[in-house]
């Protein structure tokens, strides 16, 4: 039962969270977010691409073996308590990424192009971390790997955070350093990662 709940809410977040959202995005500002999915094989790019959403595939394929009873969850974290907390984990998440995205407005990205010239981002849920969207994402999909709860749904996951963490430290925010220079300097030195506090930048303008 978990199982197809896990795998509701996983068909619901990436459904809204990109075709949709990525559709309301073209129709606003013009831009198609969903070209950004499309990498060069090969490139740091594609592979971090690939770690990103190998991860997501991997916690749905999970959900999936525990709807089918062919995985089993962990006996430690097999607990209507837990899956309860999965289930707020995952809604707060979303809630937050589509906070994020809605801050982030014309200037929402899924890539890295240098030949794009876009604002520095400090509202909203920026004010508190530098990205917001991939916290509320990586929030997501640990509450549906806490009511999944076995053992692939949480490699995935694994695989799904190092992914982001790639993406931020070696293509977004040398993109923004490039970009806006001692703006976004000051803005990481002050402002955590993915966590208020944690995960500042030494300064380097």
């Amino acid at each position: 039962m978990v199982g197809l709940l896990a795998l509701a809410l996983m068909t619901v977040f990436l459904v809204v969270g990109l075709p949709v959202r990525g559709w309301q995005h073209h129709r606003r500002y013009g831009y198609n977010v969903l070209s950004g999915l499309k990498r060069q094989p090969g490139t740091k790019e594609w592979f971090i691409g690939k770690c990103i959403g190998t991860g997501a595939f991997a916690i749905a394929v999970a959900a999936v073996l525990d709807a089918t009873g062919t995985l089993a969850p962990m006996p430690t974290l097999d607990s209507t308590a837990v899956d309860a907390a999965g289930v707020v984990m995952a809604l707060a998440g979303f809630a937050t990424a589509q906070w994020a995205v809605t801050e982030m407005a014309e200037t929402w990205r899924v890539s890295v192009d240098f030949s794009e010239q876009v604002r520095l981002v400090t509202t909203g849920p920026f004010a508190l971390i530098r990205n917001p969207v991939y916290t509320g994402l990586i929030v997501t999909m640990l509450g549906i790997t806490l009511v999944v709860a076995n053992v692939l749904s949480i490699l995935g996951w694994i695989a799904l955070v190092a992914g982001l963490e790639l993406q931020v430290r070696l293509l977004e925010e040398p993109y923004l350093l490039w970009l806006h220079g001692k703006d976004f300097d000051d803005y990481a030195a002050r402002v955590g990662r993915f966590v208020p506090g944690v995960g500042k930048r030494m300064h380097t303008v």
